[in-house]
């Protein structure tokens, strides 16, 4: 009962449209009394009546980005349908993606509704190759998924040459996780192969021996090379022959020393010890004496006249000491017994002796000619 009253016969009754609240299913319109409103004759009842219409609801279908891939309307009770293109997820360099459905079971219709399409995911996969370094030559290739850093049980190697040997260095670039395909070439370190050098002293004598890799200057550490002097030279090292230089295979090397001419004491004595001269000669050098000429006083009968020198001058080869010596004559005898008057006369030495030289014929001291 919405009212009541009571009117006079003949009266119409009046009231105001009647509102119906709505429901999720439908929407209700005031359409009128039933029956219709008329003069009163009597007690009467009127009945509002409505115009039903079932309500419709907006279905919005999402991507996972929460794109609008379509929007349907659909009436309440009813399962919605999605007609659109199938949705689809872009592949990114980790995933690609297949369309798995929605977010929710989808249902009839009693309000606006929102699904969300949503995906299988797979982890991509990718191809690795590792190369040679001549980026040509295939050494291995591996499949493997995004983020997984690749790997080979391959272990490059290369030949060596002439003055090198080759280790493997690793790959280039630096292998990382793997983002997409990728190739990795391989790379090696030159190692300078080795070799022996020979450090000789002048006699053969083997110094030091050390192994000097490829391109580098050999360097001698043992101790400094000697050489013994001999009566002729005193001998300084003065490096080595050939000249040192850059390794290119087993090389041997020989002392070199400068020899300084050897110099040594010259002493001129006369036949009592006294020291007539003394001189500092180099190795070779012929001795001069550079004094006056040795003379000895005569003892009683006898004179001396300067012979020489014992030992005989020689080529200086060591220190050395001569001492003069004399021939000793009779005072008693004399040449002019055997010489014509106004004949020159030269005294010669022959031998140890001393003889007179005078008219083209040979005396002895005391005058008597000899056949010389």
């Amino acid at each position: 009962v919405i009212a009541s009253e009571t009117l006079e016969y003949g009266a119409t009754p009046a009231h105001a449209d009647i509102y119906k609240e709505n429901t999720p299913e439908y929407t209700y319109i005031f359409a009128g009394w039933s029956p219709a409103i008329a003069s009163v004759e009597g007690d009467a009842t009127y009945q509002a009546t409505f115009t039903t219409t079932k309500r419709t609801y907006t279905v919005n279908w999402l991507n996972a980005d929460s794109s609008l891939l379509a929007q349907t309307t659909v009436a309440y009770g009813e399962s919605p349908v999605y007609t659109g293109e199938k949705p689809s997820r872009p592949t990114t360099a980790e995933y690609t993606y297949t369309f798995a459905g929605w977010d929710k079971e989808i249902v009839p219709v009693e309000g606006d509704a929102t699904y969300t399409a949503t995906y299988d995911s797979v982890r991509n996969s990718y191809t690795v190759t590792f190369y040679y370094e001549d980026g040509v030559t295939v050494l291995d290739e591996v499949t493997v998924q995004y983020g997984e850093t690749p790997s080979t049980s391959l272990i490059p190697s290369k030949y060596s040459e002439e003055h090198y040997y080759y280790t493997f260095a690793g790959w280039s670039p630096e292998v990382v996780p793997a983002e997409g395909n990728a190739s990795y070439t391989a790379t090696f370190k030159a190692v300078p192969k080795q070799y022996t050098v020979t450090f000789k002293n002048h006699n053969g004598r083997t110094l030091l021996t050390t192994e000097t890799p490829y391109g580098e200057i050999p360097e001698y550490t043992g101790e400094t090379p000697t050489r013994t002097k001999d009566k002729q030279y005193t001998y300084t090292f003065a490096g080595w022959s050939p000249e040192l230089t850059e390794v290119t295979g087993p090389t041997t090397y020989t002392a070199v020393f400068e020899g300084t001419l050897n110099q040594y004491t010259v002493i001129f004595l006369d036949e009592d010890g006294t020291e007539l001269d003394r001189q500092t000669l180099d190795y070779g050098t012929m001795p001069v004496y550079e004094g006056e000429t040795p003379a000895k006083d005569d003892e009683g009968q006898y004179g001396y006249t300067f012979k020489g020198w014992s030992p005989k001058l020689s080529a200086v080869s060591k220190h050395t000491t001569y001492r003069a010596v004399y021939t000793r004559r009779s005072k008693t005898q004399g040449i002019e017994d055997v010489q014509p008057p106004y004949m020159e006369a030269q005294k010669i030495l022959i031998g140890n002796t001393i003889y007179i030289l005078r008219g083209g014929k040979t005396y002895t001291l005391q005058g008597v000619e000899v056949n010389k």
